[in-house]
């Protein structure tokens, strides 16, 4: 199967409820790798039904994440967990299985911490998914009193010996100072993988709900950008299903009657041009370092002259974020993206031509334009979009 950037969404229907043809819908809209839908441990009828999501799957080669509950307490979940995971194991559409949701106080987070543990124990191939609130990087006093953010994240993984967690953010559809919550989980949270040597996933929102209103096009792109210009490795988005019990949900990818909504077809235009440009290069890429350009938000440094010997300022009216990222050979890349999700931005890149080149990097490092000795770079990006240049020192 191909390595494409994982892009799914949270399933929350039944199994019973859907037929194995939604497969194709997930597949329709650029899914790669994607919640199954919910099935309790104690139906044996729908464990051995998923068996045929997982071949169909396979043939659209995308991969599930087993959404499977009620395995129990710690006291059996070994034994119900073992049991189910051998009915799977080896199926090469298997990502690995759900473990819980915003665990928020000590006792449901130490208790996650140990199925992850089993769960990798006992399937040392796949990867437990845990999606953690948005907000744990602000409860210190309730779940780490007596340790940094960072510190907590790597004694968290360290215990359950998995090296990658995701979290969810709504907030930045919000209005403004929503985005700078948002903004400020982000870096929270991607600081604090680099500082465990995790990866982050995360859970943006694609359906409109309570405060949260509808994204359009441009924000589901920038949802996507942002993220993986600070390192995120994959996306899990809230949620893919409305429901016809829950009026106050609407603008989901498929609607309470399991029609394509317009929303589908915005994030199928999304997923399929971030992972045909640059999904499947961000997954082997190393954040080094990121900024942020124009208003300042949280925690975040500013990019400001001099902070990079290459790249000696960036210059523009409009918010962007700017990264830096290494390769397992030592290349060094530059990733810009436009942090406007409403408004087109101009940047102008001030480069040292002395000491570097640039290469603008496109499907995936296919096609590549190398950029002439200059001084001075300009890109007009439209809301959200993302650039990747490779820096070539001299």
């Amino acid at each position: 199967m191909t390595e494409n950037f994982p892009l799914g969404g949270w399933a929350y229907p039944a199994l019973k409820e859907l037929t194995i043809e939604h497969i194709d819908l997930w597949a329709g809209m650029g899914l790669t790798v994607t919640m199954s839908p919910q099935v309790a441990f104690q139906d044996k009828e729908d464990l051995e039904e998923l068996k045929k999501w997982l071949d169909k799957a396979a043939e659209k080669d995308m991969k599930l994440i087993m959404f499977i509950h009620g395995f129990g307490g710690l006291d059996v979940y070994e034994k119900n967990f073992t049991q189910v995971y051998e009915m799977y194991k080896g199926h090469p559409a298997l990502y690995g299985f759900f473990v819980s949701d915003e665990p928020s106080d000590p006792g449901a987070v130490n208790f996650c911490c140990e199925v992850m543990r089993i769960q990798k124990k006992v399937a040392p191939e796949l990867t437990p998914y845990i999606n953690f609130t948005g907000g744990m990087c602000e409860m210190k006093d309730k779940l780490y009193p007596n340790m940094s953010f960072g510190e907590f994240i790597k004694d968290y993984m360290d215990k359950c010996g998995c090296d990658t967690f995701c979290y969810d953010s709504y907030a930045q559809t919000i209005n403004d100072g929503g985005v700078t919550a948002h903004m400020k989980a982000l870096k929270a949270f991607a600081d604090a993988a680099d500082y465990a040597g995790a990866k982050w996933w995360l859970t943006p929102l694609c359906s409109a709900h309570y405060a949260y209103r509808l994204p359009d096009e441009y924000m589901y792109m920038w949802q996507i950008t942002t993220a993986a210009a600070c390192g995120c490795k994959g996306i899990t988005w809230f949620r893919l299903y409305d429901r016809k019990f829950l009026p106050n949900y609407y603008g989901s990818p498929i609607d309470e009657y399991f029609e394509p909504s317009e929303q589908y077809h915005m994030l199928k235009r999304c997923h399929k041009r971030f992972n045909d440009q640059y999904g499947k290069i961000m997954l082997t890429l190393n954040r080094k370092a990121s900024y942020l350009i124009g208003f300042q938000r949280g925690e975040w440094d500013m990019f400001s002259d001099d902070m990079h010997d290459c790249v000696t300022a960036v210059r523009s009216f409009e918010n962007g974020i700017i990264s830096f990222f290494e390769d397992k050979d030592g290349n060094e890349y530059l990733c810009l993206v436009n942090a406007e999700y409403k408004q087109v931005g101009s940047f102008t890149l001030k480069l040292d031509s002395s000491k570097c080149t640039l290469t603008e990097l496109l499907k995936n490092g296919t096609l590549k334009n190398n950029y002439r000795e200059t001084d001075s770079l300009e890109v007009m990006l439209y809301p959200g979009q993302m650039v990747l240049y490779q820096i070539n020192r001299k």
